[in-house]
This record gives structure tokens, C-alpha cells and sequence, in this order.
């Protein structure tokens, strides 16, 4: 029996091992394994832990390398990645929602779904953005997506473009958290709104959280749909997104015509 493949070239070095993170001395132990004795050389703690938080972060960078891998727009552009809570403008008309954003942050993973509607470029999306750069500042796989986009990106795999509709949901639903942005801009239809339950019905099964923004509230969204489907088919849909989750309004104007 070979001893060394066992317990490793460290047992029978002499020197004193030194964790190289605490600095305390790490002894040699000895023990008795079929009536011969074994020298071991144990790790630190330290040397253990910093040896697990490696390999989860080799495998977070595995696992978002293969969500991204299936759909390449999941990367968010530049503007969004510079959205933080820090360089949001909270004004008395928009803080329910700063306050709401912020919540979803400070109690994940146990985050409520969170839905953000109001007018168009009132910062709805700066919020959403920011939730997620913070969460993936921790680790967590944030997949940001404009609903439109994600729509297009499917239709374009019909005509033979990159990847597969499957594969395209499968790294949605698989994200840590997914942000919906801009839900009810597309051109209502039966595909608009099946995608969009398909979604949200697979991520609730699998406890995983959503934040949506949209310019419309849910009554409003189930009207826009239902001229498409029909109201109850459009309530089925809507009620699904808003069960159990935190909606608000960002009452906030445009910024973009501020004066």
C-alpha cells in the first residue's frame, strides 16, 4: 500500500505547516489504520473554507457562462450595467418604488416578485437595473432582458438564426433572478403572451424570483393583452405574474423631458 498517494508529500516533510491566511501552525496527526501508524497533514480551516468559496466561484462562472452561452443577449449594455441605488434621483413621486426596489435587495433570497409600473423613462428601469447589479455583485446569476428583445430573439431562431426556442427559456428560467424589462411594449398576441406565461408559471414552480417594469398596471396590461387573447385568457396570464408578488408604481414623469 502506497501511504504517500494517501496522505501526500506534506505528511513527511518535517517543517511545520503555517496556514499562509491566520498564520497559526497547523500539527501533524498520527493515526493507527490497520495496525500501521499514518502521518496526515491537516488543512486550516482558513485553507478549507478559501478552497470552497473557489470552487463556488468556479462554479457560478461555469453556470452563467452556460446561461449566456444559450442566449448571447443576456448581457446587459452598458448603460444598465452603471445603474446603481446610489446614482438614482429618489423624489417623493418615485420613492414607494426606490423603496420597494431596495427591499427586494436587502431580503433576497426570500424577495417577494416585484412588478414596477409607470410612465415611460421615469426610471423604472434604472431600479431594476440596479437590484440586479447589486445582486450579482453577490454572486447571484442576474439575467436582465427586454421583453421585446427576448421575443425577437426567439422568433429569430424560427428562420434559422443561433440556438433553439427551448434553449433560449431554459437559460431564462434557469437565472437566479430574471428582470423582464419593458413587458407590454411588444405587439400583443397569442405568442407574446404564451412566452410570457411559460416563463413566469416554469420560474414560480422553481421558487425563482422576477422583477418586471412595465408602463402599464395589471388592469391596463390585461386590457392590452386581452384585445389580442381575450380578457380572461389575458387575466389568467396577468393574475399569474402579480400572485404573490409586490407591485408599485413609480409615479415619477419622464426624466427625459425634465426641465
Amino acid at each position: 500500500m502506497d501511504l504517500t498517494g494517501m496522505v501526500g508529500p506534506a505528511a513527511f516533510d518535517e517543517a511545520e505547516h503555517i496556514c499562509p491566511y491566520c498564520g497559526k501552525i497547523v500539527p501533524k496527526q498520527t493515526y493507527t489504520i490497520m495496525g500501521r501508524e499514518v502521518t496526515v497533514q491537516p488543512v486550516c480551516k482558513c485553507e478549507s473554507d478559501e478552497d470552497d468559496r473557489r470552487k463556488r466561484e468556479m462554479e457560478i462562472r461555469e453556470r452563467k457562462s452556460e446561461i449566456e452561452g444559450k442566449y448571447s443577449a443576456l448581457k446587459s449594455s452598458p448603460k444598465y450595467r452603471r445603474c446603481s441605488f446610489d446614482n438614482f434621483e429618489v423624489t417623493p413621486a418615485n420613492k414607494a418604488a426606490h423603496e420597494a426596489a431596495s427591499a427586494f435587495v436587502a431580503t433576497w433570497p426570500m424577495s417577494q416578485d416585484l412588478l414596477i409600473y409607470g410612465n415611460p423613462g421615469n426610471g423604472k428601469s434604472h431600479l431594476a437595473a440596479a437590484i440586479g447589479n447589486a445582486l450579482a455583485a453577490d454572486d447571484v446569476i442576474v439575467v436582465f432582458a427586454a421583453y421585446v428583445d427576448l421575443l425577437e430573439s426567439i422568433k429569430a431562431t424560427y428562420n434559422g438564426g443561433d440556438g433553439s426556442e427551448a434553449a433560449i427559456l431554459d437559460a431564462i428560467c434557469r437565472a437566479d433572478l430574471l428582470i423582464l424589462d419593458d413587458l407590454g411594449v411588444e405587439k400583443p398576441s397569442e405568442f407574446t403572451l404564451d412566452v410570457l406565461f411559460r416563463i413566469t408559471e416554469r420560474r414560480g414552480k422553481n421558487l425563482k424570483r422576477t422583477v418586471y417594469t412595465t408602463n402599464y398596471s395589471p388592469p391596463e396590461l390585461v386590457v392590452r393583452y386581452g384585445k389580442a387573447v381575450g380578457k380572461v385568457e389575458a387575466q389568467r396570464v396577468i393574475g399569474r405574474i402579480i400572485e404573490g408578488a409586490r407591485v408599485v408604481k413609480n409615479g415619477g414623469e419622464d426624466r427625459r423631458f425634465a426641465t
